[in-house]
């Protein structure tokens, strides 16, 4: 619930461009930016850094497809892509959001790190919805916790098993 909530403050509220954003909007800066009405395609390059009260993204480059509805269909970062949130980081080659399907697809290099804990592979897809991980290949790195943490289970679980 709370990646999902990420992906939405980030890729579904207002962007703001320019020094000075409204309180709780996201605001997207890069050395360019080029959209295409047409198309309803925004797409920053160049040092990109995405920013809102809850996350933040930095790539090379960042597009936003936009549906009929005006309402986001698509988000693409592509290199040297990094995302911070709370506890969690995540880095990437590239990352994709779909949001009909409620994913978030890492790819190349994948990487993400919570509490201590990284799971990689060359893949790794969140589903928002559901709430669940796939990891191709596998790869998890755990830290022991305390003996009375509930081990693996608590440190993996959405909400941190609070």
């Amino acid at each position: 619930m709370k990646m999902r909530m990420v992906f939405a403050a980030i890729l579904l509220g207002g962007v703001a461009i320019g020094s000075q954003p409204e309180q709780g909007s996201t605001k997207i800066t890069s050395d360019r930016l080029d959209f295409d009405y047409k198309r309803m395609v925004a797409a920053f390059s160049g040092n990109v850094v995405a920013v809102d009260p809850e996350v933040k993204i930095t790539t090379d480059k960042l597009t936003v497809a936009f549906g009929d509805d005006q309402q986001v269909k698509l988000v693409t970062c592509n290199g040297n892509v990094k995302i911070w949130y709370q506890d969690k980081t995540a880095s990437a080659d590239r990352a994709v959001y779909q949001s009909r399907k409620g994913e978030v697809e890492l790819l190349g290099n994948a990487k993400l790190t919570r509490a201590g804990d990284t799971v990689q592979g060359d893949r790794i897809v969140f589903n928002l919805h559901d709430e669940t991980m796939i990891c191709e290949p596998g790869f998890l790195i755990v830290t022991p916790g305390d003996k009375d943490d509930n081990g693996l289970k608590k440190r993996l679980a959405p909400s941190g098993g609070r």
